[in-house]
């Protein structure tokens, strides 16, 4: 396979674009290695325990991303979608939830831009890999892309994010929909999640979850915008952890 360079990656926490700030993200999927060495045993001897991830990044301080990193340390349950190689549908992602830890606001020497630094934990799950169902801006109700992610075994979970970056116009909303089925063409969709309805400043970023087996292997996204000359963009993806 061809090495990938990061030149159009997509970083996205909460309701913000981060691509356009950042230079440098970083993403670690662990598990705890449990020391289960007992007598007899000639070496040290490890357990796969609970899994985790762990995710940073850097880039150049504005005030608009100073707002919300600042505010958000300490705070738990922030959805984080991270898409390494391309933007569009289709594209390879990976889905988190995860606890904001750390901000460091400015650091550079004089002369030099002054850089922020954010890196935050997993929580409750590890990180998902999926795809990108949609990174679009929308002005009517429509049907996303379907997206070949596989079938989540018993062990596994689907997770979905949904990040609402902007709303214009007249009491813009968007209410998102994931749908799953067992071929491209969607014959017979099953919901998997449905987001709740987001509005200027109300539920603009979000988070699912459903525990496995699920045989379907396609999924995508529906979605249903209301308002007067709505101009709504927003980016949802779908993974297996």
């Amino acid at each position: 396979m061809a090495n990938s360079v990061i030149t159009n990656a997509g970083l996205w926490v909460a309701e913000y674009n981060l691509a356009g700030d950042a230079n440098m993200l970083s993403l670690g999927s662990a598990a705890e290695l449990l020391d289960d060495t007992v007598i007899g045993d000639s070496a040290r001897s490890r357990a796969g325990g609970l899994r985790k991830f762990a995710f940073a990044c850097e880039g150049f301080w504005n005030d608009t991303v100073d707002a919300f990193a600042f505010a958000d340390v300490g705070f738990s349950n922030v959805p984080v979608t991270i898409a390494p190689v391309a933007l569009s549908a289709g594209s390879i992602a990976f889905v988190g939830l995860m606890s904001q830890g750390d901000y460091t606001p400015h650091s550079a020497t004089v002369g030099e831009l002054s850089k922020f630094t954010m890196a935050g934990e997993g929580v409750g799950l590890p990180i998902a890999r999926g795809q990108l169902l949609a990174n679009a801006t929308v002005s009517a109700s429509g049907t996303g892309t379907a997206c070949l992610i596989g079938a989540a075994s018993a062990s596994q979970t689907v997770c979905a994010s949904l990040h609402v970056l902007s709303l214009t116009g007249t009491s813009p909303a968007i209410t998102v929909v994931v749908q799953s089925d067992d071929n491209v063409g969607f014959s017979s969709p099953t919901t998997v999640a449905t987001f709740a309805t987001a509005s200027t400043g109300t539920n603009l970023f979000q988070f699912a979850s459903v525990a496995g087996p699920r045989t379907d292997t396609y999924y995508r996204v529906t979605y249903t915008v209301t308002g007067s000359g709505p101009s709504i963009a927003f980016v949802a993806a779908v993974g297996l952890a």
